[in-house]
């Protein structure tokens, strides 16, 4: 029988289907099962079931022994099976399927782009997220859904299945993504879904009469926001050329003012996000038989809001739009804002464990002439959920200002609503100080995975932080020197 290395896989329900059923078939025909024979019989399959990050000969050979033992069944298991042929196989499949003529509005270029914020987890990085789920598990704070299925469960299976990094491998779940439509159930994405009703009538108040920026001051600053965006149409301002600061300070500067009457404090300038850096240095200790780690700094926000110390809010701007489905916006709504806004959540938690279900954290997504919002928190378990509005745009004339600043003003004072809901919880609350080792602190929601490293040969500082290349395309198209280094124009973001 073929030597097995001790290093056990984690197979699919797919994988032990492909082999229970072959095994079984040749049971009821009085065949002995035979490896060879199986692959043989069953390439295609096993292709479309194979995770080709895994050794394919040590997976396959163990899962059919495994098989065999389960069911009680003598089996073949040849040694000198040639396991080139399924590589072979794939390799003119995948060549075929990314020929020019099979996929002709494919280009090189959006290949590659995407690429970039994609990123393949690996054995240890789904043994990580496991891990996590399982902690969550075993101390049944979890979430269960009327129909009896519990959500930290469900997305465990659904996170092993994945060949790329998802929100999902973070603990960290998003209703309105499409790809849960098979994961959940219509019902149960609508019971996870569930929101509050929204201001309505914010129009009527802050037209109704002059206000007063010490008494009114959430009136004040709608309709102060009304009078800036005219005084954009007045002197021209969308007829020149703009920078991105151009996009924070001038077209969208009512988002950091909203918090001007609160305790909240909205402060612009790149600064760094302590929670982010508390998350990248977890692991790091004193020197001993290793030297300290380098100290790794965490993602720089245009725009972060605090109360006290505590981060629970920020804001991303960027100059262009390539639509919601742009490579930028869908890796910064889809993967750094989630992940920015646990690292948050759980820094509050941390200190504040009995507000796990009051608290959220937010931000908001600004793209150009269109800004959408995302709220976390964690209703329920220790799953933190993700709400995001629909992209708002940004009037460009005088004749859609009403109908289309309204609900811009009307959103992010909602998302200002949110927040101030976690400035209560954490007045309300009583700080939580272990006078025990930090590591006995029960942990409530496990933070972030640090997104798996680029490449193998990946250095210390680039494994306990992932570097996302953003390319701003110059005008000849090309995104890197002669010698593969990023051009000057490339944002290296750690998440």
């Amino acid at each position: 029988m073929a030597t097995i290395s001790p290093f056990v896989y984690a197979h699919n329900n797919k994988e032990s289907g492909l082999v229970n059923d072959y095994i079984m078939n040749c049971k009821e025909s009085s065949q002995t099962p035979s490896l060879k024979q199986f692959i043989d019989n069953n390439i295609t399959q096993i292709i479309k079931t194979t995770d080709f990050r895994r050794n394919i000969r040590e997976c396959w050979t163990r899962l059919f022994i495994d098989e065999l033992e389960e069911l009680n069944i003598e089996g073949e298991v040849e040694k000198d099976l040639d396991w080139n042929v399924i590589n072979d196989h794939k390799n003119k499949n995948t060549q075929r399927s990314l020929s020019p003529s099979a996929s002709p509005h494919l280009s090189t270029n959006n290949r590659s782009n995407s690429k970039k914020s994609a990123k393949i987890m690996t054995v240890k990085a789904l043994k990580e997220v496991e891990n996590d789920y399982c902690k969550v598990l075993k101390s049944e704070n979890v979430w269960k859904l009327s129909s009896g299925r519990i959500v930290e469960k469900v997305m465990l299976d659904y996170a092993l299945s994945l060949k790329y990094e998802h929100p999902v491998h973070s603990i960290i779940l998003n209703p309105d993504d499409q790809s849960y439509v098979d994961v959940f159930t219509e019902q149960e994405l609508q019971e996870i879904q569930d929101l509050k009703k929204i201001l309505t009538d914010l129009y009527r108040t802050v037209t109704a009469k002059f206000f007063d920026p010490l008494t009114e001051g959430d009136l004040y600053w709608a309709r102060k926001s009304f009078e800036e965006t005219l005084d954009l149409y007045h002197f021209k301002f969308f007829e020149n050329d703009y920078v991105e600061d151009d996009v924070e300070y001038r077209i969208w500067p009512f988002v950091s003012k909203c918090f001007d009457p609160t305790p909240i404090r909205a402060r612009s300038g790149k600064r760094k996000s302590q929670a982010s850096s508390d998350r990248h240095n977890r692991k790091r200790t004193l020197s001993s038989t290793e030297p300290t780690a380098r100290h790794i700094t965490g993602v720089q926000p245009d725009m972060k809001c605090l109360y006290l110390n505590y981060e629970i809010g920020f804001t991303e701007v960027g100059l262009k739009d390539d639509g919601e489905n742009g490579t930028k916006e869908l890796y910064e709504s889809g993967m750094k804002a989630p992940k920015m806004l646990k690292d948050f959540f759980v820094s509050i938690i941390h200190e504040r464990p009995s507000i796990i279900h009051s608290i959220k954290t937010g931000a908001f997504i600004i793209s150009g002439l269109h800004m959408s919002s995302i709220i976390m928190d964690c209703p329920a378990g220790s799953v933190c959920r993700i709400t995001q509005s629909e992209r708002a745009s940004f009037p460009l004339a005088p004749t859609v200002c009403s109908t289309q600043l309204i609900p811009i003003i009307e959103l992010v004072y909602r998302t200002r609503l949110y927040l101030m809901e976690t400035v209560e919880a954490i007045d309300g609350c009583d700080q939580v100080v272990s006078l025990g080792k930090k590591c006995k602190k029960r942990v409530l929601v496990p933070p972030c995975i640090t997104s798996p490293g680029s490449s193998s040969s990946s250095t210390t500082v680039t494994t306990t932080t992932t570097e996302i290349e953003y390319e701003n395309q110059s005008e000849n198209g090309n995104s890197s020197s002669a010698s593969g280094q990023p051009n000057k124009n490339t944002k290296t973001i750690r998440i």
